[in-house]
């Protein structure tokens, strides 16, 4: 059997520790979510010459959910998470490592528990701390580090500092601690759970850890999946000829029609003379004349130029959707002759994205962000990599995304 257990005074978590970033997630959720699992007392000093020097603390999760924290500082700091318990013999010999540059080694457990020979805890870490930080300590760290652990499972991070927005937990949190990855840049946006340290009752600070890096919208990187059609667009100032249209292959024909806007009424006998007209409506809504249109626009613009009357023209606009394969060319001659003006063409397809998205300090999420639709340009190609600005609506606190082009 294994030798009598000395324990701090904390509740007595699982034997088994969890052997990954992801496990620690739910370990801490499971702990700090539920209320099954309270901390109490104080954290008491060590008491056995045989137990390595250990910066031990009590934890707590701050906030019901995770939150969002922005990077303000990458520290000249290496961390080492260790993911299974780790014996004594190998907390002094990691603490023993020393070279040029390296100004200070520590080791930290959450929640601590332990044994005749080793420890555990809701999380552990070495920092290791340099005047200066390079890729060459780094390398020699890394050596060192497979020398003198072996098997022992660990990961390669870098110590952060983020901030948390103003609107977040009320303030009052200045700082907070982060592992964090190598790719981890100043200024990036990370989802993380904050957690409260305490030892002997009093505050020690707080630390987090990663769930996710966030992307910052609307404009995001994306990469193209699938194409299913071209889309093309225009203008319409004047008559349209409907029949020129029919040269084209479309079951998804949109049309709004221009509109002459005067602001004021006419009398009746100008009205009637105007809907006489060829293609032609008018009303008089709100003290003033819409007159839309998709002929006779010149007898329109002849009949109110004698009246010496001021008018704007809201243009029309047409869209539709063709096979991808259809050719450009013969649609763009089409429209040409139907009287369409400022013609232009992309492609429609779906992409794969971010499947959350942070904009405006608050987190979108983005539909079947793995078969996201979005309108591409029209030399689109399958599996490229692109930039797409999201089409958004926000309603009080929340934002929902409702489509997307490349940009």
């Amino acid at each position: 059997m294994a030798g009598k257990k000395t324990r701090f005074k904390a509740k007595k978590k699982k034997e088994n520790s969890k052997v990954s970033m992801i496990m620690l997630y739910v370990m801490v959720a499971a702990m700090l979510f539920s209320g099954l699992y309270v901390l109490k007392g104080d954290t008491p000093a060590q008491v056995d010459d045989n137990i390595p020097p250990m910066d031990l603390y009590l934890i707590r999760q701050i906030g019901n959910s995770s939150i969002i924290t922005s990077v303000k500082e990458i520290k000249p700091e290496i961390v080492v998470k260790i993911n299974t318990p780790i014996s004594f013999d190998l907390i002094y010999a990691v603490q023993a490592i020393s070279f040029e540059g390296l100004t200070n080694t520590s080791f930290e457990v959450g929640n601590p528990v332990t044994y005749e020979t080793w420890v555990d805890g809701t999380y552990m870490f070495f920092r290791f701390t340099f005047k200066e930080l390079d890729e060459n300590r780094t390398t020699s760290l890394k050596h060192e580090l497979n020398s003198v652990l072996g098997g022992q499972k660990y990961e390669l991070m870098r110590a952060c500092a983020g901030v948390i927005p103003s609107n977040a937990l009320g303030g009052g949190i200045d700082e907070i601690y982060l592992p964090c990855g190598f790719d981890t840049k100043t200024g990036d946006y990370l989802k993380i759970f904050l957690l409260e340290k305490t030892k002997d009752g009093s505050f020690e600070g707080t630390i987090g850890f990663t769930t996710k890096k966030l992307v910052v919208g609307p404009i995001i990187e994306a990469e193209i999946l699938n194409l299913t059609g071209i889309l093309s667009e225009g203008i319409i100032e004047s008559d349209l000829y409907f029949e020129k249209l029919s040269e084209i292959n479309t079951t998804e024909l949109k049309i709004t029609l221009p509109k002459i806007i005067i602001n004021q009424t006419l009398d009746n006998e100008t009205i009637q003379r105007i809907n006489s007209l060829e293609g032609v409506v008018a009303s008089m809504p709100d003290n003033k004349t819409i007159i839309s249109f998709n002929a006779s626009s010149e007898d329109i613009k002849e009949i109110i130029g004698k009246m010496e009357l001021n008018y704007s023209l809201e243009p029309g606009r047409l869209v539709f959707t063709t096979d991808e394969d259809a050719d450009i060319q013969t649609i763009n001659n089409a429209l040409t002759e139907a009287g369409i003006e400022n013609i232009s063409f992309a492609k429609i397809g779906s992409v794969s994205t971010a499947s959350e998205v942070l904009i405006n300090n608050i987190i979108a999420q983005v539909p079947d962000n793995n078969n996201f639709n979005a309108v591409l340009s029209i030399g689109a190609v399958l599996g490229e990599k692109i930039n797409i600005s999201l089409n958004t609506i926000q309603l009080g606190d929340r934002i929902y995304v409702i489509g997307a082009e490349e940009i």
